[in-house]
């Protein structure tokens, strides 16, 4: 459990550096599914919250490193000459 906390932090800190305008409540969800999996009590209905969290980070997630991947096609580095 101490190294999936280390894991955990390292995770957070690179999303963080990748999408600094990532939603604030990502890296609570992320712990938040850290604790859960230590947790054999955890009522289902709170289990479906957080699955439901995470599914809306990734798709925000993935909406911006789409948008960033179509920008870089808009505008090409231009070439030396």
């Amino acid at each position: 459990p101490e190294q999936a906390l280390i894991v955990q932090r390292q995770v957070a800190v690179l999303l963080r550096r990748r999408f600094p305008h990532a939603d604030a409540a990502l890296e609570a969800d992320l712990a938040a599914c850290h604790e859960s999996a230590w947790n054999d009590t955890m009522q289902p209905r709170a289990a479906l919250k957080l699955i439901q969290a995470l599914y809306r980070h990734e798709k925000a997630l993935r909406a911006t490193a789409h948008g960033a991947h179509d920008q870089e096609k808009s505008y090409p580095e231009e070439k030396a000459s």
